[in-house]
């Protein structure tokens, strides 16, 4: 719980080198080194090792042209944490997982709640002004686009919580609208769609099927005769109807536009983390920006054309082999929406994403792995018997 908790606060840092920062979840994460070494063997997911081995050489490739980034530095964190999970928690039942997931949300939701309860005149200000589109303030995670959608990822292991997954849901949409994030929005909904069909068999009741009508009628007019709907609704509305006109739109437009020019560029790829460099090198075009906003377009342009369709071949392979547990497994729907709004926003590499990862590895059943898809398996030589080879 501790380990996934630390992830969620991006903004923390010990040391900071260049492009290279050291946050206390990378800290945290060597204390399980001790328990990797005393395993005497080492199970590692090829799907990802591959990857990230993939990642590293075309970085190390390109290093001599765009130099080094930190960014590298997340893909080899995401395998650490990948390995940790197979390996350190092979005694964890699934609701241990979800106990662990669930208890790190919560706390970080209520830190977030109290930063937002902190800077509430951003809030005022925010809604005072029609023409923002989002308040401005210190966050927790990162900026507060990432904040909102990573907190929408976080409320479908909640779905065995009973009522409570409706507070952190309510919660979680609540915040994506404070926030004015679409993402965050896109997210909330899935999540809540995702815990509706889990609650689905109740409503075979007259008596549930009422509670809920009253519920939702009695919910629709308080929020329309209090404000609260032109207010956070009515003008998150009018924001997804806008798309395109808005600042921040304009921005990632501009650079879509040149992604064809920059991978033709550099066919090879340019490196992890060195996307932008590509693109002003490419253009000529110089921009503000720090990331493509499109994960699979980033793919593309910083893993060339084999990268690229290496990273579509994963993602579509696993939820594939794991289309039985869509419906089941509350981490591959939360991957399920971080593929979503990554056609929107994100840089690929996440430390967060690859959290979700390792726990959907670390829960799915047996045949979603795939029957041609065995783990690497590393045998510890510190720990072999006497001529065991």
């Amino acid at each position: 719980m501790v380990f996934f908790a630390l992830a969620s606060f991006q903004n923390l840092s010990i040391l900071s080198l260049s492009s290279v920062a050291l946050k206390p979840v990378h800290a945290f994460s060597l204390l399980f080194l001790p328990l990797l070494l005393m395993n005497k063997e080492v199970r590692i997911n090829k799907a990802v090792t591959v990857f990230t081995l993939f990642v590293l050489a075309v970085s190390l490739w390109n290093y001599a042209h765009f130099g080094f980034d930190g960014k590298l530095t997340y893909y080899v964190f995401g395998l650490f944490v990948v390995v940790i999970f197979q390996n350190c928690g092979k005694k964890l039942t699934y609701d241990d997982w979800l106990d662990a997931a669930c208890g790190a949300a919560a706390f970080v939701m209520l830190i977030v709640i109290l930063n937002d309860i902190k800077w509430k005149g951003s809030f005022i200000t925010f809604f005072s002004q029609p023409q923002k589109s989002h308040p401005y303030f210190p966050t927790v995670m990162s900026h507060l686009n990432l904040e909102s959608t990573w907190l929408g990822t976080f409320a479908f292991a909640f779905y065995k919580k009973g009522p409570w997954k409706w507070v952190y849901a309510c919660l979680n949409m609540g915040i994506a609208l404070l926030y004015g994030s679409r993402c965050g929005m896109i997210v909330g909904a899935m999540a809540i769609l995702w815990l509706f069909i889990q609650d689905l068999p109740k409503l075979n009741t007259r008596r549930n099927r009422i509670i809920l009508a009253v519920i939702l009628v009695v919910g629709a007019v308080v929020a329309v005769r209090s404000g609260m709907y032109e207010a956070f609704i009515g003008r998150a509305l009018r924001r997804f109807l806008s798309k395109g006109s808005e600042i921040g739109d304009t921005a990632r437009l501009q650079l879509w536009q040149y992604a064809g020019l920059t991978i033709r560029s550099y066919p090879l790829g340019c490196g992890a983390g060195n996307g932008i460099k590509a693109l002003v090198e490419a253009s000529g075009v110089p921009t503000g920006e720090e990331n493509w906003c499109n994960v699979y377009l980033q793919a593309f342009v910083e893993f060339g054309w084999v990268g690229g369709a290496l990273y579509l071949y994963l993602v579509c392979r696993m939820f594939w082999n794991g289309r039985k547990e869509l419906l089941s497994n509350p981490f591959l729907a939360a991957l399920s929406s971080y593929c979503v709004v990554a056609l929107f926003q994100f840089r690929g590499g996440e430390t967060i994403a690859f959290f979700l990862l390792a726990f959907y590895l670390a829960t799915r059943k047996p045949e979603s792995a795939g029957k041609n898809d065995p783990d690497l398996v590393v045998r510890n030589p510190f720990l072999r018997k006497k001529g065991e080879v």
